[in-house]
């Protein structure tokens, strides 16, 4: 099976899923099967609170491990965190001296991580305009060697993780249901779909052999069904979504 198969299988389980624990029920499998030994999804709070229910916390790392991280007060100086707003795309543990000065303070974030048994790891950083960031990472205990053929696969599941997470931190019960929504039509999904291959409003309108303003109207509306302002963000949603698989776009 391929890689993009087990993704697509991840996103439809994903949108399944109604309560946290259905989505660590996902998270625990796929992140074995990439070859990692835990991951983590957060929501960067300066106060973390177990009993504060709208956070947006979700992880298989030790108990232990997640209290000392807090109670010690190492969110805001976990090189990790910090170098992920400096980019928008997954990367390694080390290549976090090429985003971020790595301080005394910052070092002894990491020295602590590896106490725990974390020796690599791969962060994916979640940057929503008007939201607080977030990452979903995902690490090696031990010596374990990072699973490099997996990262792009690592890439696509913590996005998609991420925003799972965060339609039933926002959306609560709704998320059940999920709020009403036109459904997406044929010449829309057409223009998604070319925009995730690359595509111009201009080239987009010379393949389907329509107007230029004919084809940002149609994507002017497919962002209004679903809620998002970014084309990046409306391939994300329609992937998530189901309106369009990973198939349709390499195909």
């Amino acid at each position: 099976m391929s890689r993009l198969n087990d993704v697509n299988e991840f996103i439809r389980q994903s949108r399944t899923c109604r309560a946290a624990d259905d989505l660590r029920g996902v998270m625990e499998p796929i992140t074995r099967d990439m070859g990692f030994s835990a991951y983590a999804l957060f929501q960067h709070v300066k106060q973390f609170n177990w009993k504060k229910k709208n956070l947006l916390a979700i992880s298989n790392f030790s108990r232990n491990w997640i209290d000392e991280f807090f109670e010690k007060k190492m969110s805001s100086d976990d090189p990790v965190h910090l170098a992920s707003y400096r980019t928008s795309i997954g990367f390694r543990f080390d290549e976090i001296p090429r985003l971020i000065e790595i301080t005394e303070r910052r070092r002894r974030v990491l020295d602590a991580g590896r106490r725990e048994g974390i020796t690599d790891g791969f962060c994916v950083p979640s940057h929503i305009p008007g939201e607080t960031n977030g990452t979903c990472t995902f690490v090696v205990h031990n010596g374990i060697a990072l699973p490099e053929a997996n990262l792009p696969m690592a890439q696509l599941i913590g996005a998609f993780a991420y925003e799972a997470a965060r339609r039933i931190q926002l959306a609560g019960e709704d998320v059940v249901r999920g709020w009403a929504r036109e459904p997406m039509t044929p010449r829309q999904l057409e223009c998604i779909v070319l925009i995730a291959r690359g595509k111009t409003d201009w080239e987009i309108a010379r393949i389907l052999g329509i107007q230029e303003q004919t084809v940002t109207e149609h994507l002017n509306e497919a962002r209004r069904r679903c809620r998002v302002s970014r084309r990046t963000e409306l391939v994300v949603a329609a992937l998530y979504q189901g309106d369009v698989t990973f198939k349709d776009i390499f195909n």
